[in-house]
């Protein structure tokens, strides 16, 4: 894409490119629907809810490095997050001042 933008546009079509991370199974083993070790993301959501994956992902992610997914980790970070909201509706907080 860089090199089209550079050859057609005479310019460069970006300033910032952003390199995604790779899931990979708990094994470390890339994801692939021929091994049939892909985590259906919807499935998950429907087991764990959607917090729960966002918030293990986000959690996960760092800049150069891939995913080990396993659902005993979005399970993990599912618990967290209800523990979490448990605790905010018993200590409500009135206002809060950044």
């Amino acid at each position: 894409m860089m090199m089209m933008g550079l050859h057609f546009m005479k310019e460069v079509p970006f300033q910032t490119v952003y390199i995604h991370a790779l899931v990979r199974d708990e094994k470390g083993q890339k994801m692939s629907k021929s091994k049939g070790n892909v985590l259906d993301p919807l499935d998950l959501i429907g087991k764990y809810g959607s917090d729960a994956l966002r918030f293990t992902l986000a959690a996960m992610a760092a800049q150069g490095r891939d995913i080990k997914l396993a659902e005993g980790r979005i399970e993990g970070y599912r618990n967290f997050a209800t523990k979490l909201m448990e605790c905010r509706s018993i200590c409500p907080v009135k206002q809060l001042f950044l």
